[in-house]
């Protein structure tokens, strides 16, 4: 799946025919580092593509394989990422993300309530939705190979549900002392 980990591109999604072109062209320079054609050319021409491929690894380093608009956009932090949300809405692409309570819910049409700060946080969500990912594409392939709908039970991974419960540790027998005044 396509991401942008450093910095949203502004007209990503609006300008993606330029986008586009863009990514042809870094395409077409890493294609000629990799052949030797580059030491070739003139030694000031081949430092200028060099230096310009770096900016462009830095800008398309998730969205290399991109050849079409996405189907959905998911954000984790609606607040930094606000160019992103209003390209993806004016493009009526649906927009997942999660929201901390510095965050607008309303800008997004799937707001997730979680810290977005948290490792740990964004790990659990991230976990789950990598496996809801995963049982999708095989329902995807089950429906193609057999030209019928299939339940998304009947995909579930070992057939256990996942909930957003987390396990607490057992109690232990210590039982709390209530702090005396003095």
């Amino acid at each position: 799946m396509s991401f942008c980990a450093n910095r949203w591109l502004g007209g990503c999604l609006t300008n993606f025919e330029t986008v586009k072109a863009s990514l042809a062209k870094f395409k077409r320079f890493s294609d000629m580092e990799e052949s030797g054609e580059l030491n070739k050319l003139p030694k000031k021409e081949g430092a200028a593509i060099r230096r310009e491929m770096v900016r462009m690894q830095r800008g398309f380093e998730g969205i290399r394989n991109l050849e079409k608009r996405p189907n959905i956009l998911f954000v984790v932090d609606a607040t930094h990422e606000a160019i992103a949300i209003r390209e993806a809405r004016r493009l009526q692409i649906p927009t997942i993300g999660i929201v901390d309570t510095n965050s607008d819910p309303t800008v997004l049409d799937f707001p997730i309530p979680a810290n977005d700060d948290s490792i740990k946080s964004l790990r659990i969500i991230f976990e789950f939705l990598q496996e809801a990912i995963q049982q999708g594409v095989e329902l995807r392939k089950l429906n193609k190979s057999s030209h019928k709908d299939i339940p998304a039970a009947a995909v579930m991974s070992e057939g256990k549900e996942k909930t957003w419960t987390r396990k607490r540790p057992a109690a232990s027998d210590k039982t709390r002392k209530p702090r005396t005044s003095t």
